[in-house]
């Protein structure tokens, strides 16, 4: 941080497992503690990332040629942090983590060339969350929706001019609690009109699907002035395709119009 602070560029290598936030998943996968890391922000100022990827049978290949430790120290590797499985999983993260910075850099690019998304280069998911009870269920939904798609989610609450009694702050901070315990990243924003708050956080975000839960006659979205809320956010996301989900009964919407059944979920 001293050199570039001092305007060098300084061009280093890191292996993942040293990063901050993915030290206590290598630990639990491999069973070996992770002593020394540097925090994601290093990551995330970098002007590029570029990873090495090599297959775990070519990494085991050079260990045996003695181009990463001596041999002594090689063998107990392989034996140990260096099995098979632990090299497959850690190549895993490396390749989301640079699919994550990428992700990254597009949704800037976006934002300063005034694009309007979604771009689809890949999909990714926003569960709109309140102080609902039933709320819970839907981030659980989202969350297997996001892992089977291998898909980056976003909890989003839109806070417009109702207040929310004691009760209903509770619920809604338990909501949030745990969509970020699920690996949500969380955004609050404000908007009288939660259909335009919520389209315009997924155009900032390059949003490829928005998920809700069916309004019920208590819920915020059903005061909305004016058209429903559901036809609203259907006709209004354009590109976006939008789920609407309660319970077991899950429907897929897009440009306002039902997809076939056997295009459901």
């Amino acid at each position: 941080m001293e050199i570039l602070e001092r305007g060098i560029n300084v061009y280093t290598t890191l292996n993942v497992q040293h990063i901050d936030s993915r030290a206590e998943t290598v630990t639990e996968i491999t069973g070996i503690p992770i002593h020394e890391t540097v925090p994601d922000s290093v990551i995330d100022i970098a002007d590029e990332i570029e990873i090495v990827d090599l297959s775990p049978e070519d990494l085991l290949k050079r260990l045996a040629e003695g181009k990463v430790y001596v041999p002594d120290k090689a063998k107990h590797a392989v034996e140990n942090f260096f099995r098979i499985g632990n090299l497959t999983a850690l190549r895993e993260m490396a390749l989301r983590l640079t699919a994550e910075a990428v992700d990254k850099q597009l949704q800037e690019y976006m934002q300063k060339k005034n694009i309007v998304g979604p771009w689809k280069s890949g999909e990714r998911l926003l569960v709109a969350i309140g102080s609902s009870p039933h709320s819970a269920n839907l981030i659980r939904w989202a969350r297997r929706l996001a892992s089977s798609i291998n898909a980056p989610w976003i909890a989003v609450y839109v806070q417009n001019t109702k207040s929310m009694n004691d009760s209903e702050n509770e619920r809604l901070l338990k909501n949030i609690n745990l969509a970020q315990e699920l690996g949500a990243e969380i955004i609050r924003t404000t908007d009288d009109d939660i259909v335009q708050g919520l389209i315009r956080i997924a155009r900032q975000k390059n949003i490829s699907q928005i998920i809700i839960g069916k309004p019920l006659k208590s819920t915020i979205f059903s005061i909305m002035s004016g058209r429903d809320f559901v036809p609203r956010l259907i006709n209004e996301s354009g590109e976006i395709d939008i789920y609407v989900v309660r319970g077991e009964k899950t429907k897929k919407y897009y440009k306002g119009k039902k997809i076939p059944p056997g295009n459901q979920i």
